[in-house]
């Protein structure tokens, strides 16, 4: 007795003057893909339950994820897994397990990986939420990009990795699975043997020119692919998490526990220098646990706002490209959901199942209806409305628009104005357009005093139902004047959490706990941590006045109101450097 589920899947890739598009196609409808990369959860997988499983996966889907990638660095998953993706509408794209390296090419070898690819392909088939099968990871880009065809024999490439990867995988797929698409590589853009390493306007594509190579943020904006597989922002656990780990007496940044815990190179100095180029920069002192829990706090809010500018980029060009910009964007997945250990990764989720910042602003960037305002070169400021429901669509709607000045109390708006819009089900609109300093103009925004400005975003159908909201600072954050904090508060905009009460969220059907947060000045990236395990619905969030979030504890009946309200520790980015 086996159960299945019955959909039809396919990719379609259907030729443009910019290349191919790169889409699913789910029941014959068309959907944006969004997700992340998933790798194994543990060091020892069979320390994993069902229930661990389930977790996970349901925080994926909290966070409006429909598509995972199964890295072909990490393992097969367990039958658990597959089935929980089957229940949970979880598209998988399975890599088979290779990655990052050359393999050989000789018969006995090729043998070996037919017995095991036949062995996973056929347990796996009747699975759902596979969609596709894919050959490696990065192995052709490799070959093209990392210098490796200047260093190795061309046979290695053109006789064993096609060996490999164009023949045995491929003939396995067709022979057990044919209606399932193969692809050979990921990055990838078609599935003849490449010629270059990756190339933007077909296929799928990784980007790491951000992270690996030092770019700043526009770089998202530069390289756009059909379908984004890969892209990544280094981030740590948060305090809570890594005082487990770290003696009393290392608990400061520049310990060596914390080069010796981040395992990419010289991934200390890449997140400081990414921080230290758009914030202020939290202490470096010996012995600083504050300075501590700031630089870690520094860099999720780093690789959430990160994240944040480049998912939004993609998804305001699903319906448009060109020759100069490939676009036509339809899917995406960051690097990466989950953990294998309590360490510097980026991951959006710890190995302690505590949420990091970027998993909070996922739900909202990957949300169905999502309005995105942007700047251009502070010449142009457009708005966006996109929606990716399938039956939904927008008549007379409005979007509302309110500045906001970090020096002043959030309670009354310098500016405000409005403009109407629609939006068609499965597109990305352009809803509003200005100069940027009209913009200025018309929020009350003065020019002298603009990088402490901020404008929020908010989008309603014809019943004044809110659809979505956002915000847009006008300027990095190193390049505001100083801030006006509270005099005697414990926070600089005087973070207040206050009537802390128990409720029953029926939408999940769990008891949980609401809290009131109340500022005197805006305050950007607000996080709070709790001294008991459990989740936000909202956190590193902009609270520009007050805001009720939900928390969900972990053992609810191991806690309550007290526990709560005494455990909160609540800061903001203007809390961590004397600078601000």
């Amino acid at each position: 007795k086996k159960r299945i589920g019955l959909r039809e899947f396919s990719v379609e890739q259907k030729k443009d003057n910019s290349g191919a598009s790169f889409t699913f196609v789910i029941n014959g409808k068309a959907i944006f893909a969004k997700g992340a990369n998933w790798i194994p959860a543990d060091s020892f997988s069979t320390r994993l339950t069902k229930k661990d499983y389930s977790n996970l996966l349901n925080s994926a889907i909290d966070a409006n994820m429909n598509t995972l990638r199964v890295w072909g660095g990490g393992i097969y998953e367990s039958d658990d897994f597959y089935d929980l993706c089957d229940e949970k509408g979880l598209i998988i794209w399975q890599d088979f397990m290779f990655a990052c390296t050359l393999y050989p090419g000789d018969d006995e070898f090729l043998d070996n990986v037919k017995i095991e690819a036949e062995y996973q392909v056929t347990r796996l088939r009747n699975h759902p939420s596979i969609g596709l099968w894919c050959g490696n990871n990065e192995i052709a880009w490799a070959w093209h990009n990392w210098g490796w065809k200047d260093r190795f024999p061309k046979e290695l490439y053109l006789k064993d990795y096609k060996a490999l990867f164009h023949d045995v995988l491929y003939s396995v797929c067709m022979r057990f699975d044919a209606d399932r698409l193969y692809w050979p590589s990921s990055p990838g853009d078609d599935n003849l043997l490449p010629e270059t390493g990756q190339q933007y306007g077909s296929g799928d594509n990784h980007f790491w020119g951000v992270w690996h190579s030092g770019d700043d943020f526009t770089g998202f904006e530069k390289n756009i692919g059909r379908f984004m597989s890969e892209f990544g922002l280094q981030s740590w656990p948060s305090a809570r998490t890594m005082k487990k780990y770290v003696p009393k007496d290392q608990q400061f940044w520049q310990a060596e526990i914390m080069s010796n815990r981040n395992h990419h190179g010289d991934g200390q100095s890449q997140i400081e220098e990414q921080v230290e180029r758009n914030y202020r920069a939290p202490r470096m002192k010996k012995n600083d646990y504050i300075g501590w829990k700031h630089w870690l706090y520094m860099s999720q809010v780093n690789q959430a706002y990160g994240y944040k500018q480049e998912v939004e980029h993609f998804r305001r060009l699903r319906t448009q490209c060109t020759e100069a910009i490939p676009g036509c964007t339809m899917g995406m997945m960051y690097w990466q959901t989950n953990d294998i250990w309590p360490g510097a990764s980026w991951s959006a989720i710890d190995y302690n199942l505590n949420y990091k910042m970027v998993q909070y602003f996922t739900k909202k960037f990957y949300a169905p209806m999502l309005i995105s305002p942007l700047y251009m070169d502070k010449s142009t400021f457009e708005t966006w409305m996109v929606n990716d429901d399938l039956a939904l669509q927008i008549n007379d709607g409005k979007v509302i628009f309110k500045m906001y000045s970090f020096n002043q109390h959030g309670s009354h708006a310098l500016g405000s104005w409005q403009t109407a819009f629609s939006s068609k089900k499965q597109s990305a609109t352009k809803v509003f357009s200005s100069t940027y300093d009209e913009m200025l103009k018309n929020g009350n925004c003065k020019s002298e005093t603009e990088n402490n400005c901020f404008l929020v975003v908010e989008a309603y159908d014809n019943n004044d139902k809110l659809l979505s909201d956002n915000y847009l600072y006008l300027s990095k954050f190193q390049n505001l004047s100083t801030i006006p904090c509270v005099k005697g508060a414990s926070t600089c905009t005087n973070i207040q959490t206050k009537n802390v009460r128990g409720i029953v969220d029926e939408s999940n059907n769990v008891y949980a706990y609401a809290i009131d947060i109340e500022v005197d000045l805006p305050s950007p990236f607000t996080w709070l941590e709790m001294g008991v395990d459990g989740h936000f619905d909202d956190n590193g969030m902009l609270v520009v006045e007050s805001k009720t979030i939900i928390f969900y504890p972990n053992n609810p009946s191991d806690v309550n109101v007290e526990i709560i309200k005494n455990g909160i520790d609540a800061w903001s980015l203007f809390d961590t450097s004397d600078g601000y």
